[in-house]
């Protein structure tokens, strides 16, 4: 059985099935190894504040005593530490030393790195119906892109869960205009009255050389696009194994 790491129900089904499990894991090994390391060690609420949260990877926020997060915790230790083997998304050439000290830290060399995994299907029809909504259709972003010679786009986007304050945001904006390059920026919108007339703004400053897209954008079909030469990253794991898979110059 091949499984999540974080559907920690399969344990137990697997040892009902008498079937080894083996945990598998989207996230680099370096971020594995922080998570397992957190949860493995989480500190005690010495504050005896009963609202305490620790925040894990920007994302998650673990509250020390609540049943629920403690139950979550103890199931997904005993996963781990009874898991048949792991594998991870990743590659020895890039995480060699991560690796290693996972397999010393969980007592296992059952351990695989298997990447970079991407979609087969790399086809605009495929690609273009994931994830959520977005301010401009594929079709139209793969149009403009076909307008400019190979390797002369700057692809701009700092993923799901990082979010840019508003000073970065003007920041960001600046460069992309003082450089003159031809780019595209996917925009995370906030809903904030003053980002939509600072984007209205930009998006007239720099005219046709530019798209500002907010919402969701289709990475890989940008990414494996000839147009585009560069990426600008906030060093999410799939968009660092998106940008190796298109052998992209990235700036990190």
């Amino acid at each position: 059985m091949i499984s999540d790491f974080v559907l920690t129900w399969t344990h137990k089904l697997s040892q009902l099935l008498l079937m080894p499990r083996i945990i598998s894991s989207p996230m680099d090994s370096f971020g594995f190894s922080v998570f397992y390391t957190i949860w493995r060690d989480s500190p005690e609420n010495v504050t005896g504040d009963e609202n305490l949260t620790v925040g894990y990877l920007g994302f998650i926020e673990y509250r020390r005593g609540d049943p629920d997060w403690e139950l979550f915790r103890s199931e997904l230790l005993e996963s781990l530490g009874s898991c048949w083997g792991l594998m991870i998304n990743t590659s020895s050439e890039l995480e060699g030393a991560y690796l290693d000290h996972l397999r010393k830290e969980m007592g296992s060399k059952r351990l695989w790195a298997v990447g970079p995994l991407l979609p087969e299907d790399y086809s605009v029809d495929h690609l273009g119906q994931r994830g959520g909504p977005s301010s401009m259709p594929i079709l139209d972003v793969l149009t403009w892109l076909d307008k400019w010679q190979d390797n002369s786009v700057v692809y701009v986007c700092f993923g799901t869960h990082a979010v840019m304050t508003h000073k970065q945001k003007d920041v960001l904006a600046i460069a992309l205009e003082i450089s003159e390059v031809r780019f595209i920026w996917r925009f995370r919108d906030q809903g904030a009255i003053d980002e939509d007339q600072m984007v209205d703004e930009f998006k007239g400053r720099v005219g046709e050389r530019g798209l500002v897209i907010k919402g969701w954008t289709p990475h890989v079909v940008i990414l494996k696009h000839p147009a585009v030469g560069v990426f600008v990253a906030h060093c999410g794991w799939n968009s660092i194994i998106e940008g190796i898979d298109a052998g992209m110059r990235m700036i990190a």
